[in-house]
C-alpha cells in the first residue's frame, strides 16, 4: 500500500504528535490536507479500516503502559 513505509511512519508520528498537542511539524511540512482528501487515492474498505483502528488502539494501549 505504501511505497516508502519509513516516510509514512514519520508522517503518522508527526500527525499524531500534532493532534496530541505537540508542535506543528506535520502542517509545516505537508500543509493542511483534509483527511478524506489525503486518503482518497487509497482503496480502503470497512475491513481494512477496522484493522487500522485495531492497530492504532493497540499502539495507544502500549503507550499508556509505558
Amino acid at each position: 500500500m505504501f511505497r516508502d513505509l519509513e516516510l509514512q511512519m514519520k508522517h503518522l508520528a508527526d500527525f499524531l504528535y500534532q493532534r496530541s498537542g505537540g508542535g506543528n511539524q506535520y502542517t509545516d511540512r505537508k500543509g493542511f490536507i483534509p483527511i478524506a482528501e489525503s486518503h482518497a487515492h487509497l482503496e480502503i474498505d470497512e475491513e481494512l479500516a477496522e484493522k487500522w483502528l485495531d492497530v492504532m488502539e493497540d499502539s495507544l494501549d502500549r503507550c499508556r503502559q509505558d
